[in-house]
């Protein structure tokens, strides 16, 4: 069964409530509370009189469209970030103990009272409110979150946020930002809710007529296909709701081809729930508050794969409510393929995986981490049962997070393992490839320009993770799965010594052979490792930095703040006779054209000589099919 648009029509599906009636607002009281600039310019809608009541709470609250583009909540600063200022600790009233691991000014990360110092003067401006939020990385630049504010002392120059508390606690000098501050709404397409009086402010871009002011409303999907197989949804557009668009739950041969997603409010476009060979391929997905595809399938018990998919799709400006760990795909389950999409343009990863045994290829990802650090592209973490992945064939370039820990092309976290990591080409990215501890990994007959490094092995300093009540849940884990009895250790057969005491959290066995790199550092080693515990054989390196160790942890942890305790340059004899012994060539690969792109290597590089085999450059990205009929630029 296929259900598409008629030959040259378009058919649109949408979550979205047109608002009637609005009206220039009058009110003095109100007024007064705007700027000059914009008195005059703000329409009014009383919402509850038209039928909406259930307005939510952020990040889940409707939103508002002007012309089917995504409006924004008045804030302030209008852009970039605010700071917060000292965070009191006072004894006897310690709402999070904070992050006993990671010390800052002597203080355990993120530890507080309920209350944290701002800067400036601006909050004396407003006047009382019940409906101040704040959206930040109120510890870690990781993670983001929505906080209510309970009261603003002006005088103290305090915030109390309203619990529940943010997870990880607040620490001075991470961001944030105030939203839904009616003062604040000082430009065209900017936005404010009273909930209590049910009305929104808006100022909109153009004189609207009716049609053109829409709100989010629907809260289920708009499209579930449930234990059925065997169908099609071709060509139609899922637009303005504040729940998922299509939901894909078992089946098999299910397939969301060539369909438009925008301005879906913080859930996922297209969720893809077990069954088999299902799957999302050419759509077009912009615009929305979360995750673009979400795939799940397969079973991780028995590891039988489900070959689910998510293929040559182009997915832009996501997670653009909520950023932490809403990647334009989310991955979990076991043998499933992401592969020919074009994924760009916002605050956190690209992908997002977990799970055994999937297929990553061919995907273009840039321009990400707008907001957050110690990121990667392609992200994964948490549990040392989840691998067998191969990602292979991508093209990671142009990212650079204004957070701690930046951005990593490939990111396997604490403790990614047993992955293959081949011809991938990463390029103007903080680092390329990094490990946290992890075992087992193959980075091979890849491509690294301007990368600092272009390979970054960590070794995790706390042991207690990989045991019994660690942090991560990492032994537990392990035990659920039975990693020592099959299927688990046929399949992965270096899995059942992961938990040996001897070696226990170290990052051995990974291999990086056959790659090439310019333009920046090559490796990175946790101090106390040497080239003994990492395979590097047959590289080509053309950077002015080989070799760095990182410096051990310190009683003071900081993690993005750790230095070095040595560095080796390509002028460093000793380094560099080490790694020729091991096959390694130091010199340039002679990339046709790096700066823009062209990552060809001319007949006589010297990585051909290393063994580097050709990668497929013109296959990377989104390609032309029956349902794409052009390439979008």
């Amino acid at each position: 069964m296929t259900w598409s648009a008629f030959e040259g029509e378009t058919v649109r599906l949408t979550g979205g409530v047109p608002l009637a009636s609005l009206s220039v607002l009058t009110d003095p009281a109100t007024l007064i509370r705007l700027a000059p600039s914009a008195r005059g310019k703000v329409l009014v809608a009383d919402l509850r009189s038209q039928g909406i009541t259930r307005f939510g709470v952020p990040p889940d609250r409707l939103n508002l469209f002007f012309r089917e583009t995504r409006m924004h909540v008045a804030r302030y600063p209008d852009s970039g970030w605010a700071r917060i200022g000292t965070v009191p600790v006072i004894e006897g009233h310690i709402l999070n103990p904070g992050d006993p691991l990671v010390l800052k000014e002597g203080i355990p990360a993120g530890r507080h009272s309920g209350m944290f110092h701002y800067g400036g003067d601006r909050p004396s401006r407003w006047a009382a409110s019940h409906d101040i939020w704040m959206h930040g990385y109120f510890s870690w630049d990781w993670r983001d979150d929505y906080q209510k504010i309970a009261r603003i002392d002006t005088v103290a120059h305090l915030i109390y946020p309203e619990p529940p508390h943010h997870h990880y606690g607040y620490q001075k000098g991470q961001r944030f930002c105030f939203i839904n501050v009616l003062e604040e709404l000082n430009a065209p397409g900017e936005w404010v809710i009273d909930p209590e009086k049910g009305l929104m402010y808006f100022w909109p871009p153009a004189a609207p007529v009716p049609g053109d002011v829409v709100i989010s409303m629907l809260k289920e999907p708009m499209l579930l296909i449930d234990g059925a197989s065997n169908v099609r949804i071709e060509g139609l557009t899922f637009e303005c709701s504040r729940a998922r668009a299509v939901m894909i739950r078992g089946g098999s041969e299910n397939m969301v081809a060539g369909c438009t997603f925008r301005n879906i409010d913080n859930d996922t476009c297209v969720v893809i729930d077990g069954g088999r060979h299902n799957g999302a391929r050419s759509c077009d997905i912009s615009d929305v508050g979360s995750t673009g595809i979400r795939i799940g399938g397969g079973d991780r018990k028995t590891l039988t794969p489900g070959g689910n998919y998510a293929i040559n799709n182009h997915i832009r400006r996501f997670a653009c409510i909520l950023g932490a760990f809403n990647g334009g795909i989310y991955l979990e389950g076991v043998g499933d393929t992401v592969s020919h999409n074009r994924i760009h343009d916002a605050p956190f990863s690209g992908i997002q995986y977990y799970g055994n045994d999937h297929l990553i290829e061919f995907n273009e990802l840039y321009d990400l981490a707008h907001e957050s650090g110690d990121v990667g592209g392609i992200n994964t973490g948490a549990d040392y049962s989840e691998m067998g992945t191969t990602i292979r064939y991508n093209y990671i370039h142009d990212m650079h997070g204004p957070g701690e820990g930046g951005v990593r092309g490939i990111y396997l976290d604490l403790p990614g393992s047993n992955t293959t990591i081949f011809g991938n080409v990463i390029a103007g990215v903080d680092i390329g490839v990094f490990f946290n501890s992890g075992r087992d990994n193959l980075v091979e007959n890849n491509v690294f320009y301007d990368c600092h490094p272009a390979i970054g092995i960590y070794r995790w300093p706390f042991k207690e993770y990989f045991r019994p009540g660690g942090g991560w849940r990492i032994y537990e884990k392990l035990h659920e799965i039975r990693y020592t009895e099959p299927p688990y250790s046929a399949h992965y057969p270096l899995l059942p010594r992961y938990l040996d005491p001897v070696d226990l959290g170290e990052p051995f066995g990974h291999i990086v052979r056959h790659n090439v790199s310019a333009g920046g550092t090559w490796l990175d080693l946790s101090e106390g490792m040497t080239l003994s515990n990492v395979t590097v054989e047959n590289n080509v390196a053309g950077d002015s930095m080989l070799v760095v160790f990182t410096k051990k942890w310190t009683p003071d942890y900081d993690p993005y703040h750790i230095g070095y305790s040595s560095t080796h340059p390509r002028g460093d004899s000793a380094m560099v006779s080490a790694l020729v012994l091991r096959g390694n060539v130091i010199a340039d690969p002679g990339f046709a054209d790096p700066v823009h792109g062209n990552f060809r290597l001319p007949a006589g590089s010297p990585a051909w000589r290393a063994g580097f085999r050709e990668i497929p450059f013109d296959s990377i990205g989104l390609e032309v099919d029956e349902f794409r009929r052009a390439i979008p630029r």
